[in-house]
């Protein structure tokens, strides 16, 4: 999936098309191997900060439905 966008890095986000999903535009982002570290926090709140600027950014949404990263 990665290889499609260009890939992304741990923290950052990209947006595609959603295709053939009820969405118009699906925005990806890549969370930390979380292991406790004061840097997986940091990476945890930039692939949500990241993704809900790009949605504002490319979309220019006031609603926004944002999947949980597990």
């Amino acid at each position: 999936m990665s290889h499609g966008i260009g890939g992304c890095p741990t923290g950052e986000a990209r947006i595609t098309k959603g295709y053939n999903l009820p969405a118009k535009y699906v925005i990806h982002t890549v969370g930390p191997v979380y292991n406790g570290r004061e840097k997986d926090s940091v990476l945890l709140a930039n692939a949500y900060t990241n993704s809900l600027k790009l949605a504002d950014e490319i979309l220019g949404t006031d609603h926004l439905i944002h999947e949980i990263l597990r």
